[in-house]
């Protein structure tokens, strides 16, 4: 769905990005094939292409920042933000650069993709908080590389507990008596339930820090928020490689523009942190010509099985979208933020507009949690 007349420029890389969609499309057709390394270095070069088109695209969105009103409102009734087009496309590029990094065993094709990663944070930072200190790209590599790092030390960390489970199941027989298999299964029970609570915790805390480091490159807050967490991280389940669902709401009367900009920006800056790690696979986000889940006749042919998938954003297909950003329009939708004050959120929950927006927010807001601020 394109309600916006495109600009020539951008009609011009879509008819690029189709055409490598088209070679890549040939290339994954084999599920055995597309796996060998051959194979996957060619994705690579594919992928490499097609990030640098929406690198492109964010560089033409850089403009949409400062529009008149007549077109801010054109835009409005079609993205949630203005700010939109722009960190959508900076988030895509980052998603197909990591997947392309994923598939190269070529240490020159790592070394230049991570450069074009660190210049798309320079973008970020450039044009959505203006006037944050700029770091090099050793700082910035080692700092992603420390949480990379920090992760998988987490999930080290886990690996007797997980096996002590996979133990006590083990030994859990259908056969076995009626006290003694309920006994067992109480035990098990009580394994798996601190097991999840604990992991839960550690994981909450390294979202925090990541926050931590995207709030110490754009300023503190200009109002007290919460950023609540939803989903499994809320009901003590998450795992060790779950998603993160969340809403930032605003203090009443505090949810001018200028506010929510600077949650637009930390949600931005906060995802292309968790794409760094390299565990977003890209069917996950509305890709054009690979999955364009806004569009019901558009392209949906792309499974990523390559990509690992682990601590990432929910997914952006619009029945996910779980995140402060919302969603674009659909068909019958229009576009939704989840930055919200207290009230404005509870008024997302009322029947009507559960059922207007199709969110199942009311059934995913039982369970929250506090993730950052008060």
């Amino acid at each position: 769905m394109q309600w916006l007349p495109l600009d020539p420029f951008i009609k011009d890389l879509e008819k690029r990005e189709k055409h490598l969609a088209n070679q890549l499309k040939l290339l994954v057709a084999d599920m055995d094939e597309r796996r060998t390394p051959e194979n996957k270095e060619q994705q690579s070069d594919i992928l490499i292409k097609m990030a640098n088109i929406y690198t492109k695209k964010a560089t033409f969105y850089t403009k949409w920042t400062s529009l008149s009103d007549e077109n801010r409102d054109r835009i409005l009734k079609q993205y949630p933000s203005t700010m939109f087009p722009l960190g959508d496309s900076i988030i895509k590029a980052s998603a197909l650069y990591n997947a392309a990094r994923i598939r190269t065993q070529s240490e020159k094709k790592s070394n230049d993709i991570d450069q074009e990663l660190f210049k798309l944070h320079n973008v970020c930072y450039t044009e959505m908080a203006p006037g944050c200190e700029q770091v090099n790209y050793e700082t910035w590599a080692q700092q992603r590389d420390l949480n990379r790092k920090t992760l998988q030390d987490i999930r080290n960390s886990f690996k007797d507990d997980i096996f002590k489970v996979w133990q006590t199941w083990d030994v859990y027989s259908i056969d076995d008596k009626h006290d003694l298999r309920e006994h067992k299964e109480s035990v098990l029970h009580e394994m798996t339930k601190s097991l999840g609570e604990t992991i839960t915790q550690k994981m909450k805390k390294y979202i925090q820090s990541l926050i931590d480091q995207v709030i110490s490159k754009i300023g503190k807050a200009p109002c007290i928020y919460s950023i609540i967490g939803l989903g499994s991280l809320a009901k003590g389940l998450m795992t060790l490689h779950s998603d993160f669902e969340f809403v930032s709401l605003l203090e009443e009367g505090k949810d001018n523009e200028s506010n929510k900009s600077y949650f637009r920006k930390l949600t931005y800056l906060l995802n292309l942190y968790m794409i760094d790690l390299s565990e977003t696979h890209l069917h996950s986000m509305p890709i054009k010509f690979l999955n364009d889940y806004y569009d019901e006749g558009g392209e949906n042919w792309y499974n990523d099985d390559i990509t690992p998938s682990g601590l990432k954003f929910d997914g952006t297909m619009p029945w996910g979208c779980k995140i402060p950003l919302g969603r674009k329009a659909t068909r019958d939708k229009t576009p939704l933020e989840l930055i919200l004050t207290p009230s404005q959120c509870a008024e997302l929950l009322d029947d009507e507009n559960e059922n207007k927006h199709g969110y199942h927010l009311c059934e995913v807001m039982q369970n929250i949690t506090l993730v950052h601020g008060s």
